[in-house]
């Protein structure tokens, strides 16, 4: 619905658009600009460490490989919905009878980064929780219960809940005979760990999708386009989109939600492709370079071996 809401306000604002003038803003800060792509690379990096760190514990990765996991699983991810194709993408990169560990290490690493969009969407909420309450119909006090309770629902699966591994209890002995994850085991402390490079990584993407903003609506104090850009972040991870809807309704939120606090939302859409072109686009391209100089036959034969 809010794609399609999108379009038919878009219908008419497109046609009197002067795409050159969008240019000015980005040629002045243009300091601003490579500053969002520098970190790019720094957003994937500490993905790459909550990696890395996890499946050591299994499977000693080198930096190198651990790279070429993340930019291959970014590219396939591309291609499936929600993006559920990622893992398969580093899993090229972990032997065959660690895969059932490496699925239990990649949910973790999910999970947390979850959390951190789930507590950074909580505060947005509470800071816009009057537009929210009479935008979508709600009490500003059942919404705050709500966002709580999911908070709350997963922080115990993240740190207390054995059901992931249960799960991947019934993979793993679909990869290899009475393998199970019994023995292994990720503590508490490696837990808070990873969150608190989740935690950080937001912030990192966070200040991209902000700086974008900032470029475009000057005007806006910090605090209100950052707390949107954590609304738009909650919105598009809380509700589930197939391939070819997914930049679609990821951008409507961007528009619907700029608009709501009062701005122009074409610039909050053209800010959300501009993230999505150097945070996925640009990787993915990395990715498909690193599957091309990935030894395929050598992988088959490590599979057939096991």
């Amino acid at each position: 619905m809010a794609t399609i809401y999108l379009f038919y306000i878009l219908k008419g604002k497109i046609e009197t658009v002067n795409f050159n003038s969008l240019l000015i803003p980005f040629q002045i800060n243009i300091e601003l600009l490579i500053l969002v792509f520098l970190l790019m690379p720094l957003n994937w990096g500490i993905e790459m460490m909550k990696w890395k760190r996890l499946t050591n514990k299994f499977q000693s990765l080198s930096y190198f490989q651990a790279i070429q996991s993340i930019l291959s699983g970014i590219f396939i991810g591309l291609l499936t919905p929600n993006r559920i194709g990622e893992v398969g993408g580093r899993l090229l990169f972990i032997r065959k009878e660690n895969r059932p560990k490496a699925l239990y290490v990649n949910s973790v690493c999910s999970l947390s980064q979850t959390m951190a969009t789930l507590f950074f969407g909580m505060i947005a909420i509470i800071f816009f929780r009057d537009e929210i309450a009479s935008n979508i119909k709600i009490q500003k006090e059942l919404l705050l219960i709500v966002s709580m309770i999911a908070v709350m629902m997963f922080l115990y699966i993240y740190f207390r809940s054995n059901s992931l591994k249960l799960v991947y209890n019934f993979v793993g002995q679909k990869f290899a005979k009475d393998h199970t994850l019994n023995e292994f085991d990720i503590t508490k402390l490696e837990r808070l760990n990873v969150l608190l490079f989740s935690i950080l990584r937001y912030v990192v993407f966070g200040l991209q999708f902000f700086l974008l903003l900032f470029i475009l609506i000057p005007s806006a104090g910090f605090w209100q386009l950052f707390m949107a850009v954590c609304l738009i972040y909650l919105s598009a991870t809380v509700v589930p989109t197939a391939w070819l809807s997914s930049l679609p309704v990821r951008t409507s939120f961007a528009f619907l939600i700029i608009e709501m606090i009062g701005f122009d939302g074409f610039f909050g859409l053209i800010s959300s492709v501009l993230l999505w072109i150097i945070n996925l686009f640009i990787p993915a391209v990395f990715g498909i370079i690193s599957l091309k100089g990935l030894n395929f036959k050598k992988v088959l034969n490590k599979k057939n071996a096991l």
